[in-house]
């Protein structure tokens, strides 16, 4: 009996701390000095296709491959920007000019959509980076504008490309996140190099 009591309170000490290591790595910007932030302008990038019927599914609810059209499990979005079409794959040559374009770009909802298909959990943030401290690829922290809240990111790339920094974050926070398109976000790195 003193087993299993030990076991089960193990078991709880256990999803308890794992709760709080998810709570502090999501976390929010409390912790976070704005001295340490380096600010970005930038792009979200994922793969999404455009719904020619309905599908009579609420914003943000995940779809089993049965209700999307041979699509496979994915997220629906009512609105449409007219950016479905940028994808990952334009992230193998990225260059300044084409993430100047990229951000220069009007949207340009189609009209004869019915919604759109996140179809990947994993997506891209390309952005301009300042150069107020050194970056180098590892986990980090991201807040974008209007969110107040720190998510856990993947830093993949910093290079300087035309006289400008350019930085690719990878991503997996879903709900509203998968709505962002163009926009500002902070950058909290704790492993830089000098």
């Amino acid at each position: 009996m003193g087993a299993l009591l030990f076991l089960a309170l193990s078991a709880y000490a256990g999803a308890y701390l794992l709760a709080l290591l998810a709570r502090s790595a999501a976390g929010s910007l409390e912790g976070a000095a704005a001295s340490d932030a380096v600010s970005l302008r930038g792009i979200a990038l994922r793969r999404e296709r455009l719904c020619a019927v309905s599908l009579s599914a609420q914003d943000g609810e995940r779809l089993p491959a049965a209700r999307t059209g041979g699509a496979g499990s994915a997220v629906f979005f009512a609105a449409c920007d007219g950016f479905e079409d940028l994808g990952p794959e334009l992230l193998e040559d990225l260059t300044a000019e084409t993430l100047s374009a990229l951000l220069a770009r009007e949207p340009m909802p189609p009209e004869d959509a019915a919604g759109r298909l996140v179809l990947d959990g994993v997506w891209y943030f390309a952005a301009f980076a300042d150069d107020a401290a050194p970056l180098r690829p590892g986990a980090c922290r991201v807040c974008f504008a209007g969110s107040g809240e720190l998510l856990p990111a993947r830093l993949l790339q910093v290079r300087k490309a035309e006289g400008q920094r350019l930085v690719l974050l990878r991503l997996t926070a879903g709900g509203e996140y998968l709505t962002i398109r163009k926009t500002t976000a902070l950058l909290y790195c704790a492993a830089t190099e000098s």
